[in-house]
């Protein structure tokens, strides 16, 4: 299903395959009963990569970041609810990567997107390119609950 929405590698990591990994290789920090993971791999258009390194041209490998990590939500989205309707427990875990168990990491990464700007996913599933000073506000009027999950990233 994977390559057939456009990842060009996927597998399974499990959690024996992970085990002794970083936090970010936890998959009880995604979904607490979760045994096993789909992982895909998606592409940045290799041909952009030299003009940006070369400092010729950066905004075209940025847009191509962003359309690659959208199709890669999309990828996620996508297998969850086809493993939801099989019956299995299925989150998807996409591109975004503010959220952390290790708080300092939680920081950097979240100063990263309030400077670079974001995608934001709204709970009906729906995702919308925002600027940094958008992306505050939004994180500002999330409930409780789910902003202390960044709060911390925002000290200091």
């Amino acid at each position: 299903m994977s390559l057939t929405l456009g990842a060009f590698k996927v597998g399974i990591a499990t959690t024996a395959t992970l085990a002794g990994g970083p936090p970010s290789a936890n998959l009880a920090y995604v979904l607490p009963t979760a045994k096993s993971a789909v992982c895909f791999a998606v592409a940045f258009d290799q041909s952009l990569i030299d003009p940006y390194f070369k400092k010729e041209d950066h905004k075209v490998l940025e847009t191509n970041k962003v359309r690659t990590t959208t199709l890669a939500n999309g990828i996620a989205l996508e297998i969850a609810e086809f493993l939801q309707q099989q019956g299995y427990q299925a989150v998807p875990k996409g591109a975004n990567f503010a959220c952390h168990p290790d708080p300092e990491v939680r920081k950097a990464r979240y100063r990263m997107l309030m400077e670079s700007g974001v995608i934001i996913q709204e709970a009906d599933g729906t995702r919308r390119a925002v600027s940094p000073e958008e992306a505050k506000k939004y994180l500002e009027s999330m409930p409780p609950d789910r902003r202390k999950l960044y709060d911390t990233a925002s000290a200091g």
